[in-house]
């Protein structure tokens, strides 16, 4: 005697799910940026398999309820997938503190992580009309990457930014958030600096990527929102001796409870001259998770034979996913604002992509600045 449909449709699901927890058991050791200390995953499968048990007999089989038995299966076969696969997406990139395996080469439209069941942000920082304008263009490139308009693109920016200025920002496609301004520290070098630490303040966001606005981005970052806990992640300052992290893209989980620590941190430090990075570097020196070399690279050193753990110097420069404007030891080809385009002494020995940043920087002030510079 055949069975209903619905029976049939969800016994099926059933064994799906169990075929999955059974696979998640057996790989778990294996799995890409997984070991023995994420049994949560084994956990999670669980509970769907009994919330899959619960319905069968709550308001499937033996129910009075009227069950479309096909539809019923997919929807639990799409539950057990989207359960597996969420882990997956959330964990694997949890072992980014290592040079030995560096990411293979993208293009620069490479596929977007999605969001899982939280709110994400990009953060930014404006002060004046150049920091705006590098803002706009930061958000720009965001957007060209792929990252999906679900992610939100936040702009702090300082009291004294006119209003047509901001204006200018949302109109671009940001959301403007102008924080309290920290007007009691003992020294003004630090005003500022302490203020563009308000990212850790909490602002509806469960997980945020800082970027200086300062810089170029080529890759999509959006996989860095799935990354394991810590306090927060940055990439090594290789330029500084070491242990050193810069402050040029930290990954962050807000909490006023953090910002706290760095505010008091600030407000008892003797030193005049200490700034954003040098407090993440000492108030949480044992709790960061660090981000290979190549993730930010200044552009200053692009002609640099730092390889990174990648074959030559030319791998390292197309796996380079921000590179920072930074100033040349004579002072010269550092940031592309402060520079006549004009009047560009274009050396031979140079890589191309040396001079093509500066290029890539003013057409898009071109193109997106006029109505904040």
């Amino acid at each position: 005697m055949a069975l209903p449909r619905r029976i049939v449709g969800a016994l099926m699901g059933l064994i799906l799910l169990s075929m999955c927890t059974l696979f998640l058991c057996l790989n778990l050791d294996t799995a890409e940026g997984l070991t023995s200390s994420h049994p949560s995953a084994i956990s999670t499968a669980l509970t769907v398999i009994a919330s899959a048990k619960g319905s069968l007999s709550a308001g499937g089989v033996g129910s009075g309820t009227p069950v479309n038995a096909e539809d019923d299966a997919n929807a639990t076969a799409s539950t057990a997938s989207s359960t597996v696969g969420n882990y997956f997406a959330s964990t694997t990139n949890s072992t980014v503190g290592s040079d030995s395996s560096p990411p293979g080469s993208t293009s620069s439209n490479e596929t977007t992580v999605e969001p899982v069941a939280q709110k994400l942000a990009y953060m930014l920082y404006a002060t004046n009309a150049i920091t705006a304008c590098n803002a706009l263009i930061m958000a720009k490139n965001i957007r060209r990457l792929g990252t999906p308009a679900s992610i939100d693109i936040v702009v702090l920016v300082g009291a004294s930014l006119p209003e047509h200025k901001r204006a200018a920002l949302v109109a671009g496609g940001l959301i403007v958030v102008v924080p309290w301004l920290q007007r009691n520290a003992p020294h003004d070098t630090w005003i500022e600096s302490l203020t563009k630490l308000r990212i850790f303040e909490e602002r509806g966001y469960e997980r945020v990527i800082y970027l200086d606005s300062d810089a170029w981005l080529h890759r999509n970052l959006d996989h860095l929102f799935h990354l394991g806990e810590a306090v927060f992640w940055a990439p090594r300052a290789y330029y500084q001796d070491q242990p050193f992290i810069g402050s040029t893209l930290l990954v962050l989980a807000p909490s006023n409870r953090l910002f706290r620590q760095l505010e008091q941190a600030v407000l008892d430090h003797p030193r005049e001259e200490w700034y954003d990075m040098d407090v993440l570097n000492v108030v949480w020196r044992d709790m960061y998770g660090m981000l290979p070399n190549h993730y930010v690279f200044l552009n200053s050193e692009i002609n640099s034979d730092r390889t990174f753990g990648f074959e030559t110097p030319e791998e390292r420069i197309n796996h380079t996913y921000v590179h920072h404007f930074s100033m040349m030891d004579n002072g010269k080809y550092g940031k592309p604002w402060r520079m006549n385009r004009f009047n560009v002494e274009r050396k031979p020995e140079w890589h191309p992509l040396f001079y093509k940043l500066f290029d890539l920087y003013w057409a898009s002030q071109d193109e997106f600045c006029g109505g904040i510079m």
